[in-house]
């Protein structure tokens, strides 16, 4: 993002003096970084680095790519049916909105919240879904896309709510509340579908830049501190359905285990709790395989799943939304420097996202 702010790919091109096709291909850029952009925290564990208060760049129009060529002297106008930009321009919408809902309401305001965020997917819906076919492949992506996003949104103004509220210990597990943890097993839910291209096979690479890491984290901190829980069966189904999209997709990408930053981060702890919900059911397993990956890690019982204590001289908006000791557990082999650093910015981005209102949509 900086490399492309420092070429000026965020000006707008007739400013310029640029050709209509030059014009137009630095929108798509410029846009397409940015939602990609919104996703770094979560899915690298850096900060977002889009700040658009003052440009002024247009969304890409809503045209075929047929409409333009390097021939072109003056830019088609937007049509107001779905195109081949549809999806793209419709995503890149969305993230626009939602960030700007997220920083423009105080902590304190979740009617607010909850309504602004209900008012984005209507105006997305009626904007570009309702000129769309449900019929296309395309638009059906697009609706989902749409749902899931909505979803997320009104998941993490639900958890800054009860990370804001709530004392920073381990017993904070308890005080979640139930449609919490629905919602965010909804989300391992839905994720696991799209990412896996269960839903859609040709789009499932669109779904697997949006991972579902917080809902995750969430949802296994949750098993862990409860680990006998009655109702825990229904959370390990999409957890362990989700492990599995995961692994597969590592296994596709040749990142196989251990030699992924995701697994040295959240592997020890799903076979921490993994192993803890067995042994409270009376089941005394050999070892915890994760999937696929054939990575069996062999976890010490009397480690707890959190041990540092928060300091309270900090104030609760500064400390880590969902504390970096949860990260604290039996690492095999050793742990490179770029697996630090991304721990590390994965622990800040929760600060950051989670308890400043930056969500998973981020600042821009």
């Amino acid at each position: 993002m900086r490399v492309a702010k420092s070429l000026g790919v965020h000006v707008n091109g007739s400013r310029l003096g640029l050709e209509p096709f030059e014009t137009e291909t630095r929108r798509r850029l410029w846009w397409h970084l940015t939602a990609l952009d919104a996703t770094a925290p979560e899915n690298h564990g850096f900060n977002s680095t889009s700040v658009d208060n003052d440009h002024t760049l247009f969304l890409p129009n809503n045209i075929d790519d047929v409409d333009m060529s390097l021939e072109t002297l003056q830019t088609p106008i937007g049509k107001g049916q779905w195109t081949e930009m549809s999806f793209s321009i419709l995503n890149m919408d969305l993230c626009r909105r939602l960030r700007h809902t997220v920083t423009a309401t105080t902590k304190d305001d979740n009617d607010t919240k909850s309504n602004l965020i209900d008012k984005v997917e209507r105006i997305i819906r009626q904007k570009w879904l309702d000129s769309g076919d449900l019929m296309l492949p395309t638009c059906r992506a697009a609706d989902a896309l749409l749902k899931i996003s909505i979803l997320k949104a009104h998941f993490i103004f639900t958890l800054q709510a009860w990370l804001s509220n709530t004392p920073n210990t381990e017993s904070k597990y308890s005080q979640i509340h139930k449609s919490t943890l629905t919602t965010a097993m909804k989300l391992l839910e839905d994720g696991y579908l799209l990412q896996s291209g269960k839903l859609f096979p040709d789009f499932a690479w669109f779904f697997q830049q949006q991972p579902q890491l917080y809902a995750l984290f969430l949802v296994l901190r949750t098993l862990g501190a409860f680990p006998d829980h009655a109702e825990a069966d229904s959370p390990w189904l999409a957890v362990d359905n989700y492990f599995t999209c995961l692994t597969e997709l590592e296994e596709a990408n040749e990142l196989k285990g251990r030699t992924s930053c995701f697994w040295a981060v959240l592997g020890p702890l799903y076979e921490k709790v993994k192993k803890s919900h067995f042994q409270s059911r009376g089941v005394e397993p050999e070892g915890v395989n994760m999937g696929k990956t054939g990575i069996q890690i062999n976890v010490d019982p009397s480690l707890p799943l959190s041990t540092a204590e928060p300091n309270d001289s900090m104030p609760l908006r500064t400390q880590l939304a969902l504390e970096q000791s949860a990260f604290e557990l039996p690492w095999h082999g050793k742990t490179s420097r770029t697996c630090s650093v991304w721990i590390q910015g994965f622990c800040n981005s929760m600060k950051q996202t989670i308890l400043l209102n930056n969500g998973p949509f981020c600042r821009q």
